[in-house]
This record gives C-alpha cells, structure tokens and sequence, in this order.
C-alpha cells in the first residue's frame, strides 16, 4: 500500500478516489479524490454517504507523501468545481507540469467545470451550462484528453438532442 486516504467526511486529504491516476517521469502520481478537502457546508451531499462530496486533487510522491494540489468547493457557491470524479489528464510545459480534469458539480450554473491545475494554482477553462437551455453540455463525468492545444471530452447531461427536445450529453473540444 502506498497511500491511505481518510474515512471521515471532511479530511483534508481528500477521501474516496474514484478514478485511476497517472505517473509522471519522476514517479509522482497524481489522481483526484470525489470527498473531502474542504470543512464547508456548501459540499454536495452524496445520497449514499452524506455531506462532504468536495473533492481534491492530489500528488503522491515516490516517498508516499500526499499533497493536496487543489481543495475543490473552497470558493463561494463552489464556482471552482466539486466531486472531480475523473482522473487527470498530465501535460509537460516550460513551467513544469500542467494537470486537467473535470468535475461534476460546482462552477457558475453549478452543472460542472473543466479546469487546469499549474504551479498551485486553479484556474476554471469552462463552467458547464453556460448556454441557453445547457447547449453547451452540463455534468462531465469522465475526464479530458489532451491533443495539439484542444481538451476533448464528454458530458452527461446537456446539449440540444434531436429536434431541438434538449440533450443526453454532449461532446466538446476546449482551447487550452
């Protein structure tokens, strides 16, 4: 075992990894938490398991050591994003790394966010339904894939299906 995650509902360093995590050249691994991060109210309640549904995104050194990288939900009305329950996608820049993920909840509408992660620093690329009758795609599940400078993914929910009737889900490209 390298790392033990917390089991009550408001652990700094996150709880409940819900998706795979990657490695980079030096043997860090980087991942995302669906709980905890964050002591506020304002985190979803999961219907199983109660409050505390932020969310973290992670490094877990080849030490065993965790640092949380980001604490998702720390801003007002969680317009930073919350349950990233997708991996991270890694990009190699000239100021280190860049990670992108998703998450299902928070961001301006509340129906999910993608995000980058770079030098300690968040910085929310789309908030989700931000387009009449959710055009644009809303609750993105899965994560992001990275090629030339476009993010692609999916969302559950959203678009504007056939007929105009609204959508099932959508599929986007985001400049990075």
């Amino acid at each position: 075992m390298l790392y033990s995650f917390c089991t009550e509902a408001y652990c700094a360093d996150g709880a409940g990894p819900e998706a795979g995590a990657v490695l980079d050249k030096d043997g860090n691994l980087y991942g995302t938490t669906a709980a905890g991060g964050n002591h506020s109210e304002s985190c979803p309640n999961s219907m199983d398991n109660g409050p505390g549904w932020c969310g973290v995104a992670f490094e877990l050194q080849p030490d065993s050591t965790e640092t949380v990288l980001q604490a998702f939900c720390s801003q007002a009305n969680c317009t930073d994003g919350a349950l990233p329950l997708a991996g991270v996608t890694l990009k190699y820049n000239k100021s280190g790394i860049t990670l992108y993920g998703t998450a299902e909840a928070g961001g301006a509408k509340n129906d999910g966010v993608v995000y980058s992660l770079s030098g300690g620093t968040e910085k929310v690329l789309h908030s989700f339904c931000s387009r009449t009758s959710c055009a644009d795609g809303a609750v993105p599940q899965s994560g992001v894939i990275g090629e030339g400078g476009y993010l692609f993914g999916v969302t559950l929910a959203g678009g504007t299906g056939k007929e105009n009737k609204g959508g099932a889900g959508t599929i986007y490209k985001l400049a990075r």
